[in-house]
């Protein structure tokens, strides 16, 4: 026995069984459900590639964050040994210093970075050349005992150097050179008459 109502089609074929979509039937002129079952294979291919899809999803996210975070430390290294390249100082002495290097990185970095865990940094002094490198682990703390994240594959290092310079001394120090020759080159010329 079948029960039609305006919500749906009630059949005898158990207890609670529910038939729905409904449709319009234009020759009895009444809303008719349709059963809505799925086949198998359609469970198990959702089941296998939705998870698939979802972590591909995760996999590009995490890569956009990855990439930031390296863009951004390659950046802040870059400035951190421009600023100590171009800082004055008092007297001729053209060294770098690693401690100002140093004492400068947290205001530089500040909270930009996203997951990146485990940064640790150095900076030296080569002549007039400051160094700095760092590295660190761009992994989340949900996502650092996942498989995917072996040790060394999302490690992020940077290195940066640059040569310390003061132009007006250099300009300074150019001209005295060009004053002392062309003083000697005169001199020279007054012995030779």
């Amino acid at each position: 026995m079948t029960i039609t109502s305006v919500m749906g089609i009630y059949s005898d074929a158990g207890p609670g069984k529910y038939i729905e979509r409904p449709f319009w039937d234009h020759s009895s002129g009444v809303y008719v459900f349709e059963a809505n079952a799925a086949d198998a294979y359609f469970t198990v291919e959702a089941a296998l590639i939705m998870p698939m899809v979802l972590a591909l999803y995760v996999l590009i996210i995490y890569a956009s964050f990855f990439m930031y975070d390296r863009c951004i430390a390659e950046q802040d290294a870059y400035i951190l040994c421009m600023r100590e390249g171009t800082r004055k100082d008092a007297g001729p002495v053209l060294a770098p210093d690693p401690q100002r290097i140093l004492a400068d990185e947290n205001r530089q970095h500040g909270t930009k970075y996203i997951a990146l865990s485990g940064w640790k940094s150095s900076a030296g002094a080569r002549g007039s050349k400051g160094i700095y490198e760092a590295h660190g682990v761009c992994a989340p703390p949900v996502m650092q005992n996942i498989f995917s994240l072996k040790e060394g594959i999302w490690t992020i290092r940077v290195r940066s150097a640059s040569r310390k310079s003061d132009p007006p001394l250099l300009i300074r120090q150019y001209r005295r050179r060009q004053y002392i020759v062309k003083s000697a080159a005169e001199l020279f010329a007054d012995q030779k008459e």
